[in-house]
């Protein structure tokens, strides 16, 4: 007798017969288990690997639309010949011209079945056509972890993760402030905290768990925080008292009192309050401390600080609001008076990148530059918010964008128009001038350029309202160009301002009849129109130029009988 088994390996079967001399045949069967096996890291890999080594592989980068013709993909299989007619252009497929190249001298017997390719720039070169050594000329696929453990090994050879800034506070340790750590302060219950200062969370709202860094200057952090009736009294935050009384800071981490916050305000910071049942008064606005370190210890701080009234009504009892914190460290108290001897500097001598640059305004009498004592109030240009400013920082381009709401009424008067948008458009009439170096004397008037004006815009001869709904000559963007150049040694080289420049940019303004517009009973809808300002900063260095010196005249002597006997 026979006996066969057989065992199937994609599916979990067994079948069994046996066979006698007779002519009966008896035969027995289970019925197939089919399993599904799992798509494993290996045979993933492998499939993708097989992909990425095929030579159409990302050939076509553009054609993101499955089943159908996407613009300017002329590789798209899905675009028939009319699509591609209607094209402007072709999204070029990426192309290779990786070439390895030789010189034909060193090359012996070339028994490639093409002809050898040759470069336009050197005929003599012979190239390599194609490289067809997968190792050399396509990524390595990784494998697709199954396993945290696995997860873990791939990401340990992956590139350096980006570092996100950290909102946990470290406490101080020791008993005197090193740079960056918060500013204690302790609360008339005997319990210690740190001096506040709200910075933004990544969705913009105030993050109250932030704090003021030792030496660590803050210029206008601005963060948003939600107003209602309910919290117009309950939040705290909302009040400037809560940043300025009840508590002392410490001189050092672990003094045992502390010094009072001196608010030099006329008024008395007060609690923001409900004064009726739409308004919200006293809601704290702008802050900014001055703290005075001397001798590595915090001996005064100083505080101004801004209220304004937020109002709500019933089409919208949410009003969202604006804070704005600042901090400066300094060796002396806020400046009530100019002081000569005492002023922040921007380099020294050449400006930093980034800091703000020097600008005020000449007082002839006195013979001094006056400048504003905060920094971030020395040159700027309008921003983006109403009643802010843009700092001018040395060496960074910035642009800031504001609209200006307009009615077809509003066309009625071009005139108007214009200088809604040059109020808007405002220069800094506090700067008048320059410095040209981050330390520049103000009481040397050759330390400083001035800043040059923008010719007024030519708007006098411009037709009021000529054309229905459109104005010509408004203006509609400023420009401040400023002039830098490198001086000094090559080794060091320091950053001058050397001028400064002022410029209008005219547009004409239509307003559109479109849907609602201009139809009846639409006369108070307004639409938007761009204005902006810009800095820019334009590098005039001039790089030394090598000069050779002359070769000197050689003064051939010879002996008075070398020409003997020809002489």
């Amino acid at each position: 007798a026979t006996t066969t088994t057989t065992i199937a390996t994609s599916t979990t079967s067994i079948t069994t017969s046996t066979t006698t001399s007779s002519t009966s045949t008896t035969t027995t069967s289970t019925t197939p288990i089919t399993t599904t096996t799992p798509l494993t890291s290996d045979a993933d890999s492998n499939r993708i690997a097989q992909l990425a080594s095929e030579a159409g592989f990302g050939s076509c980068p553009c054609d993101l639309t499955s089943n159908s013709c996407d613009a300017n993909c002329c590789c798209d299989p899905n675009c028939s010949v009319k699509d591609l007619e209607a094209f402007t252009a072709c999204m070029a497929p990426p192309t290779s011209t990786r070439r390895l190249c030789v010189s034909h001298s060193v090359v012996a017997t070339v028994n490639a079945p093409h002809v050898a390719l040759q470069t336009d720039k050197d005929p003599s070169l012979f190239c390599i056509y194609k490289d067809n050594n997968n190792e050399r000329n396509f990524y390595t696929v990784p494998r697709s972890p199954l396993t945290a453990a696995q997860f873990a090994a791939l990401e340990a050879s992956a590139a350096p993760a980006p570092e996100f800034p950290s909102l946990a506070q470290t406490d101080s340790v020791g008993s005197r402030y090193i740079v960056g750590q918060p500013v204690r302060t302790r609360y008339s219950s005997g319990v210690t905290g740190t001096l506040p200062l709200p910075r933004p969370l990544s969705s913009g709202r105030c993050n109250d768990f932030s704090s003021t860094g030792f030496l660590v200057p803050e210029s206008k952090v601005t963060c948003s925080r939600t107003v209602t009736a309910a919290s117009c009294a309950s939040d705290a935050s909302l009040s400037a008292r809560s940043f300025l009384q009840s508590f002392t800071v410490l001189p050092s981490p672990t003094s045992s009192s502390g010094v009072s916050v001196v608010v030099l305000n006329a008024t008395t910071p007060d609690t923001a309050s409900l004064s009726n049942a739409t308004t919200c008064s006293n809601v704290l606005q702008k802050l900014q401390y001055w703290v005075v370190v001397a001798n590595g210890s915090i001996s005064q701080v100083y505080a101004t600080f801004t209220v304004s009234d937020v109002s709500l009504t019933s089409a919208a009892p949410r009003a969202t609001l604006v804070q704005e914190f600042s901090v400066v460290f300094a060796s002396t108290a806020p400046q009530t008076s100019w002081d000569l001897n005492k002023y922040p500097r921007s380099g020294n001598p050449g400006y930093a990148a980034g800091l703000p640059l020097l600008a005020g305004v000449w007082n002839a009498t006195a013979a001094v530059m006056q400048m504003a004592a905060s920094p971030s109030d020395w040159l700027s240009l309008p921003s983006t918010a109403a009643d802010t400013r843009l700092t001018v920082r040395f060496g960074i381009d910035a642009l800031s964008g504001r609209t200006l709401a307009l009615s077809l009424a509003d066309f009625d008067c071009c005139s108007c128009i214009r200088q809604k948008a040059l109020d808007i458009l405002s220069v800094d009439a506090a700067a008048t001038y320059v410095g040209k170096f981050g330390n520049s004397n103000q009481t040397d008037l050759s330390d400083w350029t001035p800043v040059l004006p923008s010719a007024a815009p030519a708007t006098a001869n411009a037709a009021d309202g000529a054309v229905q709904g459109q104005c010509a000559a408004v203006p509609t963007q400023l420009t401040l160009t400023v002039l830098a150049a490198r001086v000094g040694s090559l080794e060091n080289p320091q950053n001058m301002v050397v001028s400064a420049r002022y410029q209008y940019s005219l547009s004409t303004l239509t307003f559109v009849c479109q849907g609602p517009f201009c139809q009846p009973g639409g006369d108070a809808l307004t639409q938007p129109f761009q204005l902006s300002a810009s800095v820019i900063f334009r590098d005039v260095s001039k790089a030394p130029v090598e000069v050779a010196k002359e070769s000197p005249d050689v003064v051939k002597k010879l002996p008075s009988d070398f020409f003997y006997p020809f002489t």
